[in-house]
C-alpha cells in the first residue's frame, strides 16, 4: 500500500519533475534535414531548364532516343549561337505505352542540366534568337525548372491576370 504524505503529490515524491519544452518552437531534426534537402534541390534546379514541344519519334531503342535528343539539343544550340556544355539531359515522364498511337500523343518535356547558373542565364538570354530558327525549333517553349510550390504560385498569378 502506498503511503500518502500530506501536501506532497506522488509525482513530486519521486523527485524533481522535468518539464519538456514545448515542441512547437523547436524544429525536429527530421524537419531540419527536410528543409536542407529542399534547399539543396532548389539550388540544383537553378541549373536546369525544361524544353516543351520538341518532337519525339516513336522509338523503343534507348540509344536511338538519346541520339535523337542530342541532335535536337545541337540544333537548338546552333540556333542560339551557343556552345555550352550540358552535364545531363533526359525526357521527363513515362514513355507512352507501345499499344497507344504515338503519332497523336504529346511529346514529353526534355530537361537540360547545365553545370552552372550562369550557363542557364546565357541560354535563357538568347532565346529570342529562336524566332529566326527552323519551324520545329521555333515552336519550342523553354522554362526554368521549378518545384511544385513555385509552379502553383505561377499558375495562380496567371489565373489572376486572366480574370
Amino acid at each position: 500500500m502506498a503511503k500518502v504524505v500530506a501536501g506532497v503529490s506522488p509525482q513530486s515524491a519521486a523527485g524533481p519533475s522535468v518539464k519538456e519544452p514545448p515542441k512547437k518552437n523547436i524544429p525536429s531534426m527530421k524537419n531540419i534535414l527536410r528543409e536542407a534537402m529542399q534547399e539543396h534541390k532548389d539550388t540544383l534546379r537553378k541549373r536546369n531548364v525544361i524544353i516543351h514541344g520538341l518532337p519525339e519519334k516513336k522509338n523503343n531503342n534507348r540509344e536511338e532516343r538519346k541520339k535523337e535528343n542530342e541532335q535536337h539539343i545541337e540544333r537548338i544550340m546552333d540556333a542560339l549561337e551557343l556552345n555550352l556544355e550540358i552535364e545531363n539531359f533526359y525526357r521527363l515522364g513515362k514513355i507512352p505505352n507501345e499499344d497507344a498511337d504515338r503519332e497523336h500523343t504529346t511529346s514529353r518535356p526534355l530537361k537540360l542540366c547545365f553545370n552552372s547558373e550562369d550557363k542557364v542565364k546565357m541560354f535563357m538570354g538568347r532565346l529570342n534568337k529562336l524566332r529566326e530558327a527552323e519551324e520545329d525549333i521555333k515552336r519550342i517553349r523553354v522554362q526554368h525548372d521549378m518545384n511544385l510550390q513555385e509552379r502553383a504560385e505561377i499558375r495562380e498569378l496567371v489565373q489572376e491576370e486572366k480574370t
